[in-house]
């Protein structure tokens, strides 16, 4: 994989030049999507800051309740308890010396995971009221996804399309919907019951399983899917390597499309604007832990997987563009100031995070990543 020769470039997700014919011998680095498409869907984070932060509170005093995280989550290298990156909302977070992961200092054990994912405290967020909603939200943020997993496969996989795709940790089932509108066969499997149920209803079939804790990782070594999606899922794995290991076992298993956070301009921003909903890591967005580039090589070199394409974007500028207003608000700022720094904003989101996108230091990364 540290071999292979990189090819750059933007990524406008409603048109596809196929990459060059080199294309198995090379890792292909996206970069950038629009943010206006997502506004309106997120809006719900600019005027329920104060709700949004009660909740995100909650999910903090849980986590911080767990046992204290002795060793890193990718590596398993003795973590130092002296030495601390940076904190956030009382939570700190270390940097891992040997594979460069980002750590939170408790664990992010069972009783955590129960808590937040099977019991329907953390997965409300991400239900819509009504199916045109639901297909709003799906056509905004995972068609974008699902069209990039298919782009990338159709250039090296010509048989993909008879492919079975499974999403691990469905969720509401956005990207099993995505998935299937390609044309693709696609399942998921899911811990919150509430959450398959609703899915299920808003893709008028049964498409999402209930599964517990202990039976994901053995669906995975049982599977004949031939690519796995993980969407926004890894960072609330408890046990990683057993997913890994298992996904390295089921040699049926030839794709792996992630979606993770990462350590970056976000993070910076959430530990300065403490009076503003954190929904990156900690409490908020339920992340305990972050993914660096250097982990992520980690994990290919250790398992002996390998990145075949990356997009890289994040929503960091529009979580400043966030926190800005929410905090002029609490200011007393005028509602004539708030529309210009919003107009600001609205206009120049995309040009200055795909700048930002362009360094590495971007709050998400979405991997193809090849298994066997």
């Amino acid at each position: 994989m540290m071999d292979k020769s990189i090819i750059e470039g933007e990524y406008n997700y409603e048109y596809y030049p196929p990459p060059p014919n080199s294309f198995p011998n090379k890792i292909i680095k996206r970069y950038g999507k629009s943010m206006n498409d997502v506004f309106t869907i997120k809006e719900n984070f600019f005027i329920e800051n104060e709700k949004l932060l009660l909740n995100a509170k909650q999910f903090t005093d849980i986590y911080r309740k767990q046992e204290k995280r002795e060793i890193c989550k990718i590596c398993c290298e003795k973590i130092p308890s002296n030495t601390t990156l940076f904190v956030n909302h009382g939570t700190k977070f270390i940097l891992c010396k040997k594979c460069g992961h980002l750590n939170g200092e408790y664990n992010d054990g069972d009783e955590y995971s129960h808590a937040l994912y099977e019991t329907g405290l953390y997965g409300g967020d991400y239900r819509e009221p009504t199916k045109e909603q639901f297909t709003r939200r799906l056509d905004a943020i995972y068609i974008p996804k699902a069209r990039f997993l298919v782009d990338m496969l159709r250039q090296i996989e010509p048989n993909y399309t008879s492919y079975q795709y499974l999403d691990i940790g469905a969720g509401a089932g956005y990207m099993v919907g995505a998935i299937n509108r390609l044309g693709l066969a696609v399942k998921g499997i899911e811990l919150d019951n509430n959450q398959v149920e609703y899915a299920n209803r808003m893709l008028d079939k049964p498409m999402l399983e209930q599964k517990n804790l202990l039976q994901v990782t053995e669906c995975i070594k049982i599977t004949n899917s031939q690519v796995l999606t993980f969407i926004n899922v890894l960072e609330h794995i408890t046990n990683l390597r057993d997913t890994f290991d298992a996904i390295k076992e089921n040699t049926s298993i030839k794709y792996v499309f992630f979606c993770v956070p990462k350590l970056g301009f976000t993070c910076a921003l959430e530990s300065i604007f403490s009076e503003v909903y954190p929904r990156h890591i900690g409490g908020g967005g339920g992340h305990t832990h972050l993914f660096t580039n250097e982990s992520l090589n980690w994990i290919y070199q250790n398992w002996g997987f390998s990145s075949a394409a990356e997009w890289h974007f994040g929503t960091d500028i529009m979580d400043l563009y966030r926190m800005i207003t929410v905090m002029l608000g609490k200011n007393n700022a005028s509602d004539e100031f708030i529309n210009m720094v919003s107009k600001m904003f609205q206009e120049q989101t995309d040009a200055i995070q795909l700048i930002l996108d362009k360094t590495g230091f971007a709050s998400d990364a979405h991997v193809l990543m090849k298994v066997h």
